[in-house]
């Protein structure tokens, strides 16, 4: 090879590596100033950031990243296989490395996708609803006010998409489904108090009679042993359609009971009253639910015990 075309090759590669170290500096300082504000921005209570800043951009970046370590790979080995005549267990070292952060990049991008699982619907009123998808139950829905481009601000609880109403505060908001909860739980007690006109439709008796000590179960609980000025007593189901009480939930946390089983006699129900911590977006699951207390109520005295209480 001549030696002016030999120097013209090495002047090229010299000026690839310095755009390539140029381009992984510009990576490097985009990941530390993401950092930099994820853990210096100190959120005010009931904002989120926007979906683009908090799974968007990080993954983006994260796959900038581990594509630049890829071709440094690839660079440094055929430096090393230029320098070096017994070359090949500094390559194989080299690329063990490189593989292992190419995987580590790789989880971390999956856990970062996995711990941001809901989405963002913009309207043209400036609100955007946030939907939320719990693990084995419905989704919930939350509306938040576009604060900036960076964040949103938390208004309150919605029913789907199309609540955005912005005029309806969080207080009013759980007022109206405290109402309807009382409204559904009035008809539904009217409807038991009905006759029956077609035996047809009263077909298990006995289911219905161990349902209703059920129910019945949860207010003795409830005014027992969770009633305060602060609660709330409003009905909800899981995925696997079984019931429990919310007796208070805001933006960071929920607490609730449900009927766990009957004793070995059938004449007392058990219930365990639970707590979750919400993720930034609002949802939970119960997988992660903390147990704060248990309790059981006698079908025959309708008396409540506080199962911890009698334990310790």
């Amino acid at each position: 090879m001549p030696k002016e075309e030999a120097c013209q090759k090495k002047k090229q590669h010299t000026k690839g590596i310095r755009l390539l170290i140029m381009i992984t500096i510009v990576v490097v300082l985009a990941i530390a100033i993401y950092i930099g504000i994820r853990l210096g921005y100190s959120l005010p209570k009931g904002q989120v950031f926007r979906l683009w800043f908090s799974r968007t951009l990080p993954i983006t970046l994260l796959l900038m990243f581990q594509g630049l370590v890829l071709i440094w790979l690839c660079v440094l080995s055929w430096l090393i296989k230029q320098k070096y005549q017994k070359s090949l267990g500094k390559r194989i070292g080299l690329w063990f490395v490189g593989i292992l952060l190419i995987f580590i990049l790789a989880v971390g991008m999956l856990i970062h996708m996995l711990t941001n699982d809901y989405s963002e619907y913009f309207n043209g009123d400036g609100t955007v609803i946030i939907k939320s998808f719990v693990w084995l139950d419905k989704p919930r829905f939350y509306l938040y006010q576009e604060e900036n481009f960076l964040v949103l601000r938390y208004i309150r609880d919605a029913d789907g998409l199309d609540d955005i109403d912005t005029s309806i505060s969080e207080e009013e908001y759980r007022r109206k489904k405290q109402e309807e909860f009382e409204k559904n739980t009035k008809r539904q007690n009217e409807k038991k108090e009905e006759p029956k006109q077609d035996s047809k439709i009263y077909q298990n008796p006995q289911e219905d009679e161990r349902n209703r000590k059920i129910e019945e179960g949860y207010q003795k609980v409830y005014e027992a042993y969770l009633k305060d000025k602060n609660s709330e007593y409003k009905k909800d189901y899981n995925a696997k359609g079984y019931s429990y009480i919310i007796v208070y939930e805001d933006e960071t946390q929920i607490r609730y009971f449900m009927y766990d089983r009957e004793d070995e006699q059938g004449k007392k129900a058990q219930y365990v009253y639970f707590q979750n911590e919400k993720n930034e977006d609002g949802s939970w699951s119960p997988v992660d639910s903390e147990i704060l207390d248990m309790y059981q109520y006698d079908y025959a005295t309708k008396e409540v015990e506080d199962l911890k209480k009698t334990s310790w």
